[in-house]
């Protein structure tokens, strides 16, 4: 079976080949980002640079196999010079542990950038490439000409406000399909091109493609980091001339998902086009192709003097030793590690990162580096549009950090929704949200407590764990929620009850949740303990023994630790 699927492949690419002239493959090149190795290529002869930015999985070399995507590309080429990439972790760049974030995505484009010696140039995002795309419009505008996708999503998990993400049983049946039938006919892939599902030559190469660019354990791992992908929050921040294309059938992402990206991109066009296809190089090509050239033609060069997306630390302290002398510490280690200088309020002073890790990352540094002083600090990490001065601040902007410092306790390290959806699949976790109202202006605003993965007992996210097809999780809460009051519960009670070496028990668990049986058993007790002492009916030790905790001074050190707050305070609340 395997020999004919490759046979007819082959068939499929001598035959179909013909049709298509002119062209030779371009050379494979790769740029550094940092310590990873970017595969890229670069051709054509067109007046403006169009970097296109693949979707779930790619491979650079391999697109060159299929007839269809040649002919779009050798097209496009007439019109614009193109630079082809495949991700980090996909296709020939190299491969990567762990989720990767999309503002590591982001280094890799400007890795590209860099080495091919461009300053500006068009992105054309596919797909989560769209994602990716927008996000790098909004935080470098300066870099981007213009931005175009196609068959965007803003995210990727269903909501009452967003209706036409995938739903919990249809993001498990995914899963299912590709830990079971990566790069097969068991894998709906001719829902990504339907009118090519009859086109078995066609379906075959687009299942080599796939694996070429993937192992399944890769394919899985970018399909949970897609499910976080939500730039729902920084759409309304692209600046840049924007095309957002979409067929009217799509299966994949639907049609309303494109509508809504454009509606929140002040001044993009929108074109809808007829056709069920998700992969925009097969069905009915000329009129994409056609409003790609049109679009592009009427770009103009024009000097951005927006300076896009900052991250911004503001970092204070309610302890009588943040004095002078501990502030001016704090300043420079913020300054040594690239944030700049903005403006001190009250209680609180602030810098500005043009990279969201980078100042995550320093807000945890300033406390390593300063446990000698007796003074706890608290920070709080937020986005906002352009470098603000001292003088750029409004009274609102003011009164609403004055108000987040009334509300967060020292030893806290807190964010706004935008840094925790930027920071998805990083190394840091964000919990316990919690919301402040500024009372001069009455907005609410959402904050995250956020803290280092090996640290923190966060709350379960059942979305992830009570899949209809997830059988083994059931089975792990099951036996958690039998024992939550068994003091002799741990790891080697669970891995007997589930007939399970200890080892088989961490790869598994650590697979579905993405942390250990350990936290996991304490983060449903901690989860489970805050029920009891909002209801009130408990006090702290009573809760303390019922959730298997003989020691309550240890329980409330976790419990701190995962909420923010101790439980006194919560038991005391109610």
């Amino acid at each position: 079976m395997q020999l004919n699927q490759e046979k007819s492949n082959s068939n499929y690419q001598n035959v179909k080949r013909k049709e298509v002239t002119g062209f030779e493959k371009p050379t494979t090149r790769y740029a550094r980002s940092k310590d990873i190795h970017i595969a890229y290529q670069v051709f054509g002869n067109g007046p403006t640079d169009l970097i296109y930015v693949p979707g779930w999985i790619s491979n650079i070399d391999l697109m060159w196999s299929c007839p269809e995507l040649v002919q779009f590309l050798m097209e496009l080429s007439k019109s614009a010079r193109i630079i082809l990439f495949d991700k980090r972790g996909t296709g020939l760049s190299d491969k990567v542990s762990g989720y990767v974030t999309l503002e590591e995505r982001m280094d890799d484009i400007l890795s590209v950038m860099d080495d091919v010696g461009i300053e500006k140039a068009t992105l054309f995002g596919h797909s989560e490439g769209g994602s990716a795309s927008a996000l790098f419009a909004a935080t470098y505008p300066e870099k981007v000409t213009a931005l175009i996708t196609f068959g965007i999503f803003a995210k990727r998990r269903y909501s009452a406000d967003y209706p036409w993400a995938p739903t919990e049983y249809e993001r498990e049946k995914t899963y299912h399909l590709i830990e079971n039938n990566w790069g097969g006919g068991g894998m709906e892939l001719e829902k990504l091109a339907p009118s090519k599902a009859n086109d078995q030559g066609f379906m075959n190469w687009l299942a080599m493609y796939f694996r070429s660019g993937a192992s399944p354990g890769t394919a899985l791992m970018l399909t949970k980091m897609n499910t976080d992908v939500d730039i729902t929050d920084i759409l309304q921040y692209i600046k840049v001339p924007s095309l957002i294309m979409h067929r009217d059938r799509d299966i994949d992402v639907k049609v309303e998902e494109g509508k809504y990206v454009a509606n929140k991109i002040e001044g993009s066009q929108y074109v809808q086009f007829e056709g069920p296809d998700h992969l925009f190089w097969v069905g009915d090509t000329d009129p994409i192709l056609k409003e790609m050239r049109l679009f592009i033609s009427n770009l103009r060069s024009e000097i951005v003097e927006r300076s896009g997306l900052y991250t911004y630390l503001a970092v204070g302290s309610d302890s009588p030793d943040f004095n002078d002398e501990f502030k001016c510490e704090i300043k420079k280690l913020i300054s040594e590690r690239g944030g700049d200088y903005v403006k001190a309020g009250a209680s609180y002073f602030v810098y500005a990162f043009k990279r969201t890790a980078d100042a995550t990352k320093c807000s945890f540094d300033l406390y390593k580096n300063v446990r000698r002083n007796k003074a706890q600090l608290k920070s709080y990490l937020y986005l906002a549009d352009g470098f603000q001065r001292k003088d750029d601040f409004s009274i609102r902007q003011d009164h609403l950090l004055e108000s987040i410092f009334q509300n967060i306790s020292d030893g806290q390290v807190t964010s706004d929704r935008i840094v925790k959806r930027i920071m998805q699949g990083s190394s840091y976790r964000f919990y316990n949200r919690i919301e402040v109202c500024n009372d001069e202006t009455n907005i609410t605003n959402a904050l995250y407590t956020v803290s280092r993965a090996h640290e923190q007992y966060y709350e379960i996210d059942h979305s992830v764990v009570g899949g209809v097809h997830d059988t083994f999780m059931k089975k792990v809460l099951s036996t958690i929620n039998r024992n939550l009051d068994n003091e002799e519960f741990g790891i080697d009670f669970l891995r007997k009850e589930l007939g399970l070496s200890e080892r088989q028990l961490q790869r598994k668990v650590k697979a579905k949740v993405n942390q250990s049986p350990h936290h996991l058993i304490n983060a449903i007790r901690l989860q489970k303990a805050k029920e009891l002492l909002l209801h009130g009916n408990y006090n702290v030790n009573e809760v303390a023994f019922k959730m298997g905790f003989t020691n309550p001074s240890y329980f409330s050190r976790l419990f701190k630790k995962a909420y923010g707050v101790s439980p006194k305070k919560i038991s005391s609340s109610v």
